[in-house]
């Protein structure tokens, strides 16, 4: 697998697949327009700048569009960002992997899983137990809510963050109870489980990491 654009050194040259996070027409000193963007893939996002056809290029491309760059990166304020030599938006059969540049937890899903599931098959309590089979009806919910970012920049900001964020929580939960044994463990475990019920609302994986309307207006 080549490696994505935040893994390289100054100096090195990338080709590949991103997402335009943002894009702005801005002017050198001498008047000329040069064209800034944010793209993004699975190693996180950088500025690239691209210096010919600048105004064409900011009309004809779209925020959350997946595109096909050559560039070389380089430094800038003690900051790496990719100067791009030459960029086209992706073909059909190409934007169908454009999932594949979202960021995602390198951590082991499927045991990451198990332990979810095992602290979920821990809280007995009848009324807590009836609420968590009720919100989440199906593996299929319940899947898609553990597979999101907890957030979208500050921490867990990737796939299955959401997962990986919970577990950390549930097993500090345990942890507290050998400390605090008169603590409501399982009140507690719930209200884990489900203080990011509201991402499934919030977070908008289009392309890349953002908030939905909703998520922007009122959070989760």
């Amino acid at each position: 697998q080549n490696k994505a654009m935040k893994e390289l050194n100054v100096g090195e040259d990338f080709t590949g697949f991103c997402i335009i996070r943002k894009k702005e027409l801005k002017q050198k000193k001498n008047g000329e327009l040069y064209l800034k963007l944010e793209i993004g893939d699975r190693s996180g996002r950088l500025n690239g700048k691209v210096w010919q056809e600048a105004k064409e290029l900011y009309v004809g491309l779209k925020v959350g569009q997946m595109i096909k760059i050559m560039g070389t990166v380089q430094s800038y304020k003690n900051t790496r960002e990719i100067h791009i030599h030459r960029l086209r938006a992706a073909r059909q059969q190409e934007s169908e992997k454009r999932g594949d540049l979202l960021p995602k937890s390198d951590k082991d899903i499927q045991k990451l899983k198990k332990l979810f599931t095992e602290h979920l098959y821990s809280i007995r309590q009848e009324k807590l137990a009836l609420l968590l089979k009720q919100i989440f009806k199906n593996d299929a919910g319940l899947d898609k809510y553990l597979s999101l970012p907890s957030g979208k920049l500050w921490h867990h900001n990737y796939l299955y963050g959401n997962l990986e964020h919970l577990v950390c929580l549930l097993d500090l939960a345990e942890t507290l109870f050998c400390h605090y044994p008169y603590m409501k463990k399982e009140l507690l475990k719930t209200a884990i489980i489900l203080h990011n019920l509201g991402n499934i609302q919030q977070i908008n994986l289009e392309g890349f990491i953002d908030y939905t309307t909703i998520g922007r207006l009122i959070g989760h």
